[in-house]
């Protein structure tokens, strides 16, 4: 069963080298009033109070204007949670620090004109606008340096310079404000108005206010979450600033706007999904290489380095988002343009670039690993695990917390891929690790700074903890399971389906792959409140998943979906339980609708192997032909996953399906008879024995006792079709494979799976005892009533009806066979022959 890892953030070092721009309707100044704010709004105001004043003593400003930034960002989106509001208020309050400190320059020019008529109104306006900044009135700022663009600069030597000054400051106010269509304006008309009173390069002023108006577009943007302003700045780019620039003639310059109009594109196709991202992200990568044809290793090193880097970036986004052969040649691209990147970063020259691209390329190699399997996979998740740790030599917890928290979840997820793949002491240590990564994240990142980040370690936590419990036994798998789902639930506490749905979603399957693995390991009520609470959650992920839009994701829910339908179908009885069968062929034939042998391998054979266990648990309920009917189906569907899965390469996977493939054959022979039936037997046999091949009782401990339990009941039913010592030495056989089964299933700690092996080991020992004579069968049946009673113990717990049943009634059938022995007076005539005892796989 597959789970979609939650994709770690990436480390953009998208780094703008211009500018980015475009038209949104007008719209007034925000209120940089805080009684102005609503009541939640003003809650929230309040609550952020202590990181606002550690921001305006940082950067030497004073509290009315960070709270005026405050007010101004509510106002520009209502629903930042307090951690995104502080980011949004200290973006705004650099940019504030740095206007403040342009006016000192500023004002040495003002001061140095000659003409006192020109002179001292310019200097007043300029301390009036310093004085509204200081005060939270941008509004009133922006008046001032209009003022000081009224200045005759024309008439002043190197006028132009300073013109720019006050053009800058007018909008850098204006945005403050919160009006970015007011700073936009400002930017353009100066384009304009430059010619007509400078006698300067009017083209070039027009150029440089171009872009740096597409740069506050791109700022409103990733900043404050407005999707129309980086469309706005997408636009500028194309239509305002490229057409002004030429591969030619002005290369660099040229070069330098299609890496920024990139990282737009790049930034709002990551946000998006179905065509309209493609398509974003697919110019994205169009304009990168497009400024490759100019930078080069040699002349432009640094530039020709961040290009490739972004490059990496929107390469490795868009092999995540698609599947099979496309997927590859993506994650490949961005892998080979990470490494051109670190030809020219270094650890000592440029570490924190080079820590930056190192992250970057552990990505790519983990996306790519998990798409591998065998020996590529694990090179490529070995590589992603180096890349990582090189990272962390430079990234530091005290110097670098938030780039250091990100690389430690990323090392967590590779190390927990590479358990995945792998079994025994070596897997359950790399887990150890993963944890240990998640768990040194989670030092840094806090549900009220950066929920999102925190959440998404939560959720990846949660995975790594899911992984652990589902290789353990008893009450520390249970443990385990319970951190998992405490992991999911917080996550959940910041992701919502009506602003994360995405991040929603993805968290509630791995939520209801939690609780499915909890209602596999419990009994009664219990086991049926976790898969009915696993249904749910994979239900509410399929609100947003759909087969067009998201077909990998989809088809993962829908797998996984079926499993916790098949579970629950399992531990039902009558029409109850053909019904949930029933939705979980469904569930994953809808999978299959996406999920193919040829783009998806892996994937694809997953889920024909769970198709094969519900088509195969349904025909053991049925009889006839539905039931030969639905056997065949299932080998069809075991037979096609094992052209995927090979013993050397894929051993867990491998030995689930043969073992599988195992059960089924012997529930066919149970149906058959004479050598048709033995014949079935023999290859039920020889796949059981091959999936003990890759399990042990050390290393997999709960799948070695399953497979050997269920070698137990097809040598018990191999056993009824032979007859003298052949018939008893697979008897024998039998019990021995079910008492190895109990060496490791045991009542306190894994109740449900002991009590179906105390069943099976009672109906091998009846089968036994009716074949022995004397004190010897007397002792078989006594020892099958004992092991009958003891299931009942967990099987007469509430929601286990279907398998109360059947050990009842071979309780039952067992002590009627006893109190015939032990009345040898008793008339035999006319006897019926008893029915043989039910197992249970």
């Amino acid at each position: 069963m597959r789970v979609k890892r939650l994709l770690a953030a990436l480390a953009l070092a998208a780094m703008l080298t211009g500018a980015p721009a475009a038209a949104l309707a007008q719209s007034p100044p925000v209120s940089t009033r805080p009684d102005d704010l609503s009541g939640a709004s003003r809650a929230q105001f309040v609550r952020v109070q202590k990181e606002r004043d550690g921001i305006a003593a940082q950067l030497g400003l004073k509290r009315r204007t960070v709270d005026a930034i405050a007010v101004v960002a509510l106002g520009q989106n209502s629903s930042f949670t307090d951690a995104e509001l502080v980011v949004a208020v200290r973006e705004q309050a650099q940019t504030a620090r740095k206007l403040l400190d342009e006016n000192e320059r500023l004002a040495t020019r003002v001061k140095a004109l000659e003409t006192p008529a020109i002179r001292d109104p310019a200097l007043a306006a300029l301390q009036r606008a310093e004085t509204a900044i200081d005060e939270g009135r941008f509004v009133d700022a922006e008046r001032e340096y209009a003022a000081i663009r009224e200045v005759r600069w024309e008439q002043v030597d190197d006028g132009a310079s300073a013109w720019e000054a006050a053009v800058s400051g007018q909008a850098v106010a204006a945005r403050l404000a919160g009006d970015f269509d007011r700073a936009e304006d400002i930017r353009l008309t100066a384009g304009r108005e430059a010619a007509a009173r400078l006698r300067a390069a009017a083209d070039r002023i027009e150029l440089d206010q171009l872009m740096q108006a597409a740069s506050e577009r791109y700022q409103q943007g990733e900043v404050f979450g407005k999707r129309a302003a980086l469309e706005r700045a997408i636009a500028l780019y194309r239509q305002d600033i490229l057409p002004r620039l030429s591969e030619t003639e002005t290369p660099i310059d040229w070069a330098a706007n299609q890496n920024n109009l990139g990282v737009v594109l790049l930034t709002q196709g990551r946000r998006l999904t179905g065509p309209e991202s493609v398509a974003h992200l697919d110019e994205a990568v169009a304009v990168f290489r497009a400024s490759l044809r100019v930078y080069s290793q040699a002349k432009t090193p640094s530039d020709w380095a961040s290009t490739q880097n972004n490059l990496g970036i929107v390469l490795e986004i868009q092999g995540e988002r698609l599947t099979g052969p496309d997927a590859l040649a993506r994650l490949d691209g961005s892998v080979t343009a990470f490494r051109a990147a670190l030809q020219v970063y270094s650890e000592a020259d440029t570490p924190f670039a080079w820590a930056t691209t190192q992250n970057n390329l552990g990505n790519a190699l983990l996306s790519l690993g998990e798409r591998f399997a065998g020996p590529e996979a694990a090179r490529r998740l070995e590589e992603a695990v180096a890349a990582y740790h090189a990272a962390l030599r430079i990234y530091s917890e005290a110097e670098a917390p938030d780039q250091w928290s990100m690389t430690q979840s990323n090392l967590g997820i590779a190390l927990r891929t590479q358990a995945e793949r792998g079994a025994g002491p070596a897997a359950m240590t790399r887990l150890d690790e993963a944890v240990t990564a998640y768990r040194a994240s989670l030092r840094v990142r806090s549900e009220n700074e950066t929920p999102a980040a925190w959440a998404s370690t939560q959720n990846n936590l949660g995975v790594t903890l899911r992984y652990q419990g589902e290789r353990l036994v008893g009450p520390n798998a249970i443990a385990r399971l319970d951190e998992a789902v405490q992991a999911y639930r917080a996550a959940l506490r910041v992701y919502s389906e009506s602003e994360t749905p995405a991040d929603w979603a993805m968290t509630q399957n791995n939520l209801g792959i939690a609780l499915l693995a909890q209602g596999e390991r419990l009994a009664g009520t219990e086991s049926i409140a976790r898969l009915d609470e696993a249904i749910i959650a994979e239900r509410a992920a399929l609100r947003f998943y759909s087969e067009a839009e998201t077909p990998a994701s989809w088809a993962s829910v829908q797998n996984n979906l079926g499993v916790a339908l098949r579970t629950q179908g399992q531990r039902l009885a009558g029409a109850q339980g053909l019904s949930r069968f029933d939705e979980a062929i469904v569930a994953f034939r809808a999978a299959l609708r996406v999920r193919t042998e040829a783009e998806t391998p892996a994937d694809w054979a997953s889920t024909l192997n769970n198709l094969g266990v519900v088509l195969q648990t349904r025909g053991e309920r049925l009889a006839g032909p539905d039931a030969l009917v639905a056997f065949s189906e299932a080998a069809v569907a075991y037979r096609a996953a094992l052209r995927v899965y090979s013993e050397t390469e894929t051993p867990s996977l491998w030995g689930i399906t043969q073992n599988n493939l195992g059960v089924l054959l012997q529930s066919q022979a149970e149906r058959l008879k004479g050598a048709e039936a033995v014949e079935r037997l023999d290859e039920a046999a020889t796949a059981l024995r091959a999936s003990l091949r890759v399990r042990s009782e050390n290393d997999t401990p709960a799948d070695w006792a399953m497979v050997q339990n269920n070698l137990g009941i097809m040598l018990r039913t191999k056993a009824l079709l032979l007859i003298g010592s052949p018939s008893i030495q697979a008897l024998d056989e039998a019990i021995a494979a079910n008492r190895a089964a109990l060496r490791v299933r045991t009542e306190v700690e894994t109740p449900a799976a002991w009590a179906i092996s105390q069943n099976n080991l009672g109906a091998v020992l009846e089968t036994k005892g009716k074949r022995l004579d004397g004190a010897a069968g007397v002792a078989c049946l006594e020892e099958a009533a004992s092991a009958y009673r003891a299931a009942l113990r967990v099987f007469s717990l509430p929601g286990s009806s279907a398998n109360e049943e059947i050990t009842r009634t071979n309780l039952q059938r067992a002590e009627r066979l006893l109190a015939k022995r032990r009345a040898p007076h008793q008339d035999r005539n006319g006897k019926r022959a008893s029915r043989a005892p039910l197992a249970l796989q």
